[in-house]
């Protein structure tokens, strides 16, 4: 921990297993702590590897304005309905991470964000291995494909599950490999995903708060997983949720509770203290 926290004007904050409960919503004590938060002025924004279409409906615009999307490659204004950035895998690179994937690991399926995240491509074994085949049917984001059809368009993410490998094993694969044009994460969930390269959640949030003209010493970064250790490593206070993964939790200025104990309320009421010890 740092021996004092500075003066922050943006908050990134990872959403599933930090600013929401359950995937879907925020506690009570976190919704009154971000109220606070913007209150004071601080600004809060999703650092996430989901899409702009998948941040919940529960969380309003005049709560969390801004959103880091699919892992640093998109940034959104919500309040007015703006893309604000995007970066995407180039086609002969979505085929050369695809087909050396599938080489590794016959079994793998694919999906891939496409269009500024406006469509999703998915293969047919992916959408049964995620149980996504009732979405799909009344759900016009979906897009079933053939991985010749997803090799055919850049991509903002392209994400892979197999019924047996864990991601980590995919993701040492493709660290081994070296492949141009694309770069590999984890986020605890059940499958690797692959963006643009060198797009991180830290190159997104520097971005957003670029364009907000913050520094990057007056952000905090929370977050739990390996997808938000670069933020951690490069905003002014890095902070790890309680239940982070032991890369982050070393990585981090600041170990705040677990979410399942409104660790992000704790961080915001820590923030606050310093801005009214300074004031």
């Amino acid at each position: 921990m740092t021996s004092s926290v500075p003066q922050i004007k943006l908050i990134g904050s990872d959403l599933d297993g930090t600013l929401l409960f359950d995937h879907h919503f925020m506690s009570p004590r976190v919704k009154a702590a971000v109220a606070k938060a913007r209150a004071a002025g601080i600004v809060i924004a999703s650092a996430t590897g989901r899409q702009v279409r998948d941040c919940p409906p529960s969380v309003t615009p005049e709560e969390v304005p801004y959103a880091v999307a699919s892992n640093g490659a998109i940034g959104y204004d919500f309040v007015n309905r703006e893309l604000l950035f995007a970066h995407q895998i180039e086609t002969d690179a979505v085929a050369g991470v695809v087909h050396f994937l599938k080489d590794r690991f016959p079994q793998l399926s694919f999906a891939s964000v496409q269009r500024d995240g406006t469509r999703w491509l998915v293969e047919e074994e992916y959408l049964r291995l995620a149980m996504l085949e009732d979405f799909y049917k009344k759900d016009p984001w979906f897009t079933q494909g053939t991985l010749a059809e997803l090799c055919a368009e850049p991509s903002t993410k392209i994400t892979a599950r197999h019924p047996g490998v864990k991601p980590l094993d995919m993701l040492a694969a493709l660290a081994e490999a070296q492949l141009p044009g694309c770069s590999a994460t984890i986020s605890g969930a059940p499958f690797i995903e692959v963006g643009p390269p060198g797009v991180t959640k830290a190159t997104g949030l520097a971005q957003l708060a670029a364009l907000l003209g913050i520094e990057s010493a007056q952000v905090a970064a929370v977050g739990d997983a390996l997808n938000d250790l670069a933020m951690i490593e490069w905003a002014g206070f890095g902070v790890a949720m309680g239940n982070s993964m032991p890369e982050v939790l070393a990585a981090a200025d600041f170990v705040t509770a677990s979410s399942d104990e409104d660790g992000l309320a704790v961080l915001i009421d820590l923030l606050l203290t310093a801005i009214d010890q300074v004031c």
